[in-house]
């Protein structure tokens, strides 16, 4: 058994180009960013711009509005992190190496996502955290639930993960994240 799951969904590949050492280089960042204390590592490549949701780097288009009170408000768009002129005290160049390196930041100033990400699965399996799920009499409130277990409890909708997650106002879990600057893979779609 590995101690750590790579989640991807079924259209997410290698990215094109990347050598056997690329790959090898970037798990090994990401895991070892998960033993570092990462609760989730974003390996997405920077080739693959999503579905035209994320914008370029240039002109500061990226920038988050950093006070807003809920995930929604806050318009997370952590593609903006990828930027190699990016700076903020709230994200952190935690790792590098060759042509990569890993920049951490926390739930609260990232919007969610589970495309293409490293998890520890012990921790993700019991580590629990604290939602605010308002609208629904407190059901993830304290003590909380781990992230295998949100999941579990929202599989039944494609959507259902993410879109809770951002319901929710995942940011105020703190949960440390971190992502490769380079990353590897890409989203290809294969439905059509």
């Amino acid at each position: 058994k590995s101690p750590h799951v790579l989640f991807l969904e079924k259209d997410f590949a290698v990215a094109p180009g990347a050598s056997l050492d690329e790959v090898a280089n970037e798990l090994a960042a990401a895991v070892v960013a998960a033993k570092r204390g990462a609760a989730v590592v974003r390996l997405r490549s920077i080739q693959d711009q999503g579905c035209g949701t994320f914008r370029r780097c240039q002109d500061n288009r990226n920038m988050p509005q950093w006070n807003g009170r809920t995930t929604f408000e806050r318009r997370r768009n952590w593609w903006s992190f990828y930027c190699t002129n990016f700076r903020n005290n709230r994200v952190a160049d935690c790792a590098s190496f060759q042509y990569s390196s890993i920049r951490c930041f926390s739930a609260w100033d990232s919007n969610w996502s589970l495309n293409a990400v490293l998890v520890d699965r012990i921790r993700a399996l019991d580590e629990k955290w604290a939602y605010k799920r308002g609208r629904t009499n407190g059901r993830f409130r304290s003590p909380g639930t781990s992230l295998a277990a949100y999941g579990a409890a929202t599989w039944q909708k494609q959507d259902g993960f993410e879109v809770g997650m951002l319901k929710d106002d995942w940011g105020r879990t703190d949960m440390p994240i971190c992502l490769s600057t380079r990353g590897l893979f890409a989203h290809v779609e294969v439905d059509g």
